[in-house]
């Protein structure tokens, strides 16, 4: 095992991250919710992945899987993982695995694995974890509704999704997140429009893209311009 001082010194650039702000009652709920399904639709720049890993970090009762939404981020959410140990626990935190197909820290009593994929795993590994997907929407791996369904109802797992909307088609996101509802899980929705002090800076950012775009990315509207040809013009 691994101190995370010896590994942080070399690793000493981490992803830069938002740093969750105290008073964020919408991240706060989520953060603390004792729901098995759970689904956030939020706006990008909101705190999305800090708030996944501090999840991930404080929920102890079960041993907990993040899910990168590219297998050569793994590394990178791997450092804000252990960064943010940091701050939440000081250095009573160890590395035990570190290798490019698997990376775990213990911490909070409780294992944290980061992943990309969770094909080819047996079904013990994925039975009674917490499933954490960053990002949902830009993975072309993430399986059916059908999939994400069996994790919860048969194995036991929770499932949480937390995402930014980057598409009007129907997508497993989008059907998570009417199941989660469905289930009496936990789900919301935070806009740009939930961070007031932002709010300057995100007005800025949309001089440069389209009005459709801005509804979906920053206003979570995911029937924004289904009917209206490519996305990105």
């Amino acid at each position: 095992m691994e101190l995370l001082a010896p590994y942080l010194e070399a690793h000493p650039e981490p992803l830069p991250s938002v740093v969750l702000a105290e008073g964020y009652d919408s991240w706060e709920r989520f953060i603390h919710s004792d729901a098995r399904l759970i689904s956030i639709i939020a706006a990008r720049g909101t705190g999305k992945t800090t708030a996944l890993l501090k999840r991930a970090i404080l929920k102890r009762d079960k041993d907990a899987i993040i899910m990168a939404p590219h297998r050569s981020m793994k590394r990178r959410y791997f450092e804000q993982l252990c960064n943010l140990a940091i701050e939440l626990f000081g250095f009573d935190a160890q590395i035990t695995r570190d290798s490019n197909d698997r990376m775990e820290l213990y911490v909070n009593s409780h294992t944290i694995s980061v992943e990309h994929s969770l094909l080819g795993y047996v079904m013990d590994y994925t039975s009674n974890k917490q499933l954490l997907y960053d990002e949902p929407e830009s993975r072309i791996d993430i399986g059916n509704i059908d999939t994400i369904a069996r994790y919860y109802n048969r194995m036991n797992s929770d499932v949480v999704f937390v995402g930014s909307i980057c598409t009007p088609e129907d997508t497993t996101f989008k059907q998570f997140h009417a199941y989660a509802a469905a289930q009496s899980g936990y789900t919301a929705t935070i806009t740009a429009e939930s961070f007031p002090e932002r709010l300057a800076s995100v007005q800025e950012m949309r001089r440069y893209m389209t009005d459709r775009v801005y509804r979906m990315e920053y206003m979570c509207d995911w029937s924004a311009g289904e009917d209206e040809g490519t996305w990105y013009t």
